[in-house]
């Protein structure tokens, strides 16, 4: 792996961390009043964004190092990142998520808001890199 790349990775993992904090704060503030705050903290909400933010850290970092090589292949391994992604999250969370039989709203949202967040800029921030070269 190249300096370079090895920067852009550093910088990418810097952007991603500010803006999942910065989302994360913004998700407390508005649930922070709801009734089912409790419920929240116990179904993990940081954990959720912890493992969005890894996970993406590690799509990123491999489609970094293989982009010279499999240039034209990258949407493929994109794609099979994100696949990995949502059948770990399955493994891992939905358990706790359908334990009543239901996936209310706030759950959803509690694993939706960071996942999304984190492929819009994972696929921003990868679009530009692929532009520069």
């Amino acid at each position: 792996m190249k300096k370079a790349d090895l920067q852009i990775i550093i910088k990418f993992f810097s952007f991603l961390v500010v803006i999942l904090f910065i989302v994360a704060y913004g998700q407390i503030l508005i649930l922070k009043n709801n009734e089912l705050w409790s419920t929240i903290i116990r179904q993990g909400l940081f954990l959720t964004y912890l493992f969005n933010g890894v996970i993406t850290l590690t799509i990123f970092s491999t489609l970094i190092f293989l982009k010279k090589k499999y240039m034209a292949s990258l949407g493929f391994f994109f794609l099979a990142g994100s696949l990995v992604k949502i059948i770990l999250f399955f493994i891992l969370f939905r358990p706790g998520y359908s334990a009543d039989g239901l996936i209310s709203n706030l759950e959803f949202a509690e694993f939706f808001v960071p996942y999304g967040v984190c492929l819009f800029f994972e696929v921003f921030y990868m679009v530009r890199v692929l532009m520069k070269d």
